[in-house]
């Protein structure tokens, strides 16, 4: 094994979130720092990917070629656009007068001046198949930690699930905050993401999630319960812990005691009140998706995917009533998550 020397990238403090630098005895650098990660699987296009007809021999695509595009290639692309339109959208979200109240008066000017460095961080996208990677530093240049990149993530994750089940395209993820690396690419091959981050975001959403939500690791609930280390510089702390807005009002504990993204809870439904017209809607239309699921599965014989979709409406019934749905419209009666 290569032998490793460390060095931060500037001076070791340890109350600031700075990257470290390891230099390996080949030269190589890795730049290793804790990461925001979010792993995303489409469900059904497996199955979907089946149904491509064949190519037809005048080179005209058929309606039914045309329907198979649209269902697979084009629904992946149109997600992956999607979920880098909601983390941006809630990177700009303002504060509202009643977050803001109790600030003096003298100290809002220079906690939105910090504030705007909170929103450096970008997010990275890389995709396999129907599986993307979403990822980004939890910590800015400045070595501040508020929790508004993975505000940001679990925003997105949250509208990118209710607006996948409201169109028929479901999915399951898993959000973890852990140490990783980007391992450099080329010009022509960007570069990739590794590390302990990856590693967990992965072993959640194959082997824990089941179903189509979004299930966070430990550290990550951990992370949003803080409410306070968010900065090295004293002053910064002081305005950042007296405006403090937890991402944990997007988290909900699920029947089995995990916790999940509350994609359909009452904090997302506010932000959608305030979006176009057709975001109120998707509750209503990932409801509807969500009972026909789990009655086609049923007429199907298929006990595992029937069952899973009755865990996602067990979720979903107590929150109907944010979304202003009637819990009794409908055929699929109530049942218990368990099966």
């Amino acid at each position: 094994m290569a032998g490793k020397k460390q060095k931060m990238t500037e001076e070791d403090d340890s109350d600031r979130a700075r990257p470290i630098l390891v230099t390996l005895e080949n030269n190589r650098e890795y730049k290793i720092q804790s990461y925001v990660v979010c792993i995303v699987d489409l469900l059904e296009q497996s199955e979907r990917l089946q149904g491509w007809p064949a190519l037809p021999k005048d080179g005209r695509p058929t309606p039914e070629l045309v329907e198979a595009v649209d269902k697979t290639a084009d629904t992946v692309r149109r997600f992956r656009e999607m979920f880098r339109e909601f983390f941006d959208a809630f990177g700009k979200r303002e504060m509202t007068e009643k977050e803001l109240d109790h600030l003096k008066p003298e100290m809002r000017p220079e906690f939105l001046r910090i504030r705007e460095r909170t929103r450096e961080a970008d997010m990275t996208t890389r995709q396999f198949s129907d599986t993307f990677v979403f990822y980004a530093p939890d910590a800015n240049s400045y070595g501040d930690r508020t929790g508004d990149v993975l505000d940001r993530m679990m925003g997105a994750a949250a509208f990118g699930l209710l607006a996948g089940l409201a169109e028929g395209n479901p999915y399951r993820g898993a959000i973890t905050v852990d140490d990783g690396t980007e391992i450099e690419g080329t010009e022509i091959e960007p570069s990739n993401f590794y590390g302990p981050a990856m590693a967990r975001a992965h072993e959640m959403e194959d082997g824990i999630a089941e179903y189509p939500r979004i299930v966070l690791s430990r550290k990550a609930v951990e992370f949003a319960q803080r409410n306070s280390g968010f900065s090295g510089d004293v002053g910064t702390e002081r305005l950042l812990v007296e405006s403090h807005r937890s991402p944990s009002d997007l988290l909900c504990t699920d029947a089995d005691g995990l916790t999940i993204v509350d994609f359909m809870g009452e904090k997302i439904q506010s932000v959608a009140s305030t979006m176009p017209p057709g975001y109120a809607a998707l509750g209503s239309r990932a409801y509807d998706f969500a009972r026909s699921e789990a009655a086609r599965f049923e007429r199907a014989g298929n006990i595992k995917l029937s069952g899973r979709y009755h865990q996602l409406l067990h979720y979903m019934r107590p929150r109907l009533s944010f979304w202003g749905i009637d819990p009794n419209a409908g055929a699929v009666p109530p049942r218990s998550p368990g099966g």
